[in-house]
């Protein structure tokens, strides 16, 4: 069975449909995802995976280094279409912009002696 294609039109309609629902933040709607994008995005994952397998990556810095060369490998895919099409294949839609919340729930302790205040147990009314 074939998928039919989509419409840039609809993955709107569905982006805007997305923010409309209260149970979606405007993050979810920036993961509509053009289908050159959620190849390229396949590929990397597909070829980290691969990578990782083959080389038994075990631990933080083994599967980092595997991580940027899957990604190098989709990175590489990207550039060489974009060159051989003359326009780019990734959305600025769907880029992401990092906002710090306005009310971080974890602050970091400017000290040692602020860190140590706060994992240290109170002492209850029976202790006293």
């Amino acid at each position: 069975m074939r998928k039919k294609a989509v419409s840039p039109a609809h993955r709107r309609a569905v982006a805007q449909e997305l923010v409309k629902n209260e149970a979606c933040s405007q993050r979810a709607a920036c993961h509509v995802l053009r289908p050159t994008e959620l190849v390229l995005t396949m590929l990397g994952e597909t070829a980290t995976k691969q990578i990782a397998v083959s080389r038994n990556a075990v631990g933080f810095n083994q599967n980092k280094l595997v991580a940027a060369a899957g990604g190098k490998i989709a990175g590489d895919a990207r550039k060489n279409l974009e060159k051989e099409l003359g326009v780019p294949v990734v959305s600025p839609d769907n880029f992401l912009k990092f906002v710090a919340p306005e009310n971080p729930t974890l602050a970091l302790p400017s000290s040692y002696q602020e860190a140590a205040e706060k994992i240290k147990p109170k002492k209850s009314a029976k202790q006293s």
